[in-house]
């Protein structure tokens, strides 16, 4: 099992079970501060975008994992649904397991008029 520490390079201490790194996200020098103990898999927060995730959003946004990869690399359990975890931050069209959804794919089937494509 991984912390969140496992997944960010050339971090700094700040303290007592605190760190800090530059942010993937906007790229501030030394803003994103790390608590890799809170919560089941960590969070992330940046003080200059204000951009935040928890472990698993972390991983997947800024190392490309896959929703059962990255839970897999925490060693937690995928929620059943989904849907309803709070670490989903993409609106990819994936499923759990990062294959498109049957939405995904009926979209890509039909046409703009809504006629089958062959």
């Amino acid at each position: 099992m991984n912390n969140l520490l496992d997944a960010i390079d050339d971090y700094t201490s700040s303290g007592s079970d605190t760190y800090h790194t530059d942010c993937p996200e906007c790229r501030a020098s030394d803003q994103l501060v790390i608590w890799p103990k809170s919560d089941e898999t960590g969070r992330v927060w940046c003080r200059d975008c204000n951009w935040g995730e928890d472990g698993i959003g972390y991983v997947r946004q800024v190392e490309g994992m896959g929703y059962r990869e990255a839970c897999n690399f925490f060693g937690v359990e995928p929620e059943a649904s989904g849907d309803g975890a709070p670490n989903r931050s993409s609106s990819s069209g994936e499923t759990e397991d990062g294959s498109p959804s049957p939405e995904q794919d009926a979209d890509e089937s039909t046409s703009e008029e809504g006629q089958e494509q062959y």
